[in-house]
């Protein structure tokens, strides 16, 4: 066995390489990383990388993918203790009314009201069944989250990002959203705030 450092151009994307070599071939997902780190089965365990004469094709290149899917509760009134209580849900975070926005001293702007989060984030998972995975564990309880006590606003937050193989940047973004997801969504009494970006950086 040979281990192989297969240097890449594109340490931004996931590649998928077939790496052929002398006496054989595997197939490996090559990470987002400049040097590719393979391990190599052969008979001889002491052949160098060169011996090995190896070279990469490029398959396919798809671009980086982030979808995170938030549901946002927010209120001047709101107690948010309460309502994790209430939801038997425990909050990927909470800003409460008064608290810092920032930890730096000379930065002074406090959160104006309570808020209370719950996100789910993914680099795979298609933007509606995100969705449905964040809304399914509010469903069964059968909650309109905007008539709750303190509750001033709440919507489901849908951030789509895509890092775009060299060459596509400005391309436009595309994704669509299940009929559930928008009836779930609407039963719940939540409104839908979606925002995406394109970018190299």
């Amino acid at each position: 066995m040979a281990l192989v450092e297969i240097p890449l151009d594109c340490p931004r994307f996931f590649q998928r390489c077939q790496i052929h070599f002398q006496g054989g071939r595997c197939t490996d997902l090559v990470p987002p990383s400049h040097v590719v780190l393979l391990w190599v089965f052969t008979k001889n365990a002491s052949l160098s990388r060169h011996a090995l004469a190896i070279t990469a094709r490029h398959v396919y290149l798809e671009p980086n993918v982030l979808a995170q899917v938030s549901i946002y509760i927010r209120g001047e009134m709101l107690d948010p203790d309460a309502l994790s209580d209430l939801l038997q849900i425990e909050p990927t975070k909470i800003n409460r009314k008064g608290e810092r926005r920032s930890a730096l001293a000379h930065i002074d702007a406090r959160y104006m009201t309570h808020t209370w989060v719950y996100s789910i984030k993914s680099d795979h998972s298609g933007v509606s069944d995100l969705a449905l995975q964040v809304l399914s564990s509010f469903r069964d309880k059968h909650i309109n989250v905007r008539a709750l006590d303190g509750v001033d606003d709440a919507f489901l937050d849908i951030f789509y990002c895509e890092i775009p193989a060299s060459g596509n940047v400005g391309e436009s973004l595309e994704f669509s959203l299940d009929s559930q997801v928008i009836r779930v969504a609407a039963e719940m009494g939540l409104s839908i705030a979606v925002s995406a970006c394109n970018s190299r950086e």
